[in-house]
């Protein structure tokens, strides 16, 4: 009988222990582009080169953290205006602590 209740206990402990990060963290988070002076082209590519934002600043757009499991999300912030350097900012998210 204590065999069985201590299989009961630990397959209830992995059970209860074991969570999906998704379930408290976000997925997506605000990445706010501020310039001086305002009004500039933004321009926010993903890790293959895609476009996943275009407009003007400020802009606050929302970003997936993740590319998939276990794999961090990578983004390049291009910020540019007639007159003024065009500036290129790398963005990469980091694995949440909760996957631990």
């Amino acid at each position: 009988m204590k065999r069985i209740l201590n299989c009961i206990l630990i397959l209830l402990s992995v059970f209860l222990f074991s969570s999906c990060a998704s379930i408290v963290s976000k997925s997506t988070y605000p990445i706010t582009v501020n310039t001086t002076p305002s009004g500039a082209d933004v321009s926010i590519k993903d890790h293959n080169g895609i476009e996943v934002y275009k407009g003007n600043s400020p802009a606050t757009v929302n970003l997936k953290a993740g590319k998939g499991f276990f794999k961090r999300a990578e983004y390049v912030i291009t910020v540019s205006r007639p007159g003024y350097a065009a500036k290129s900012v790398p963005v990469t998210y980091g694995v949440d602590g909760w996957y631990w």
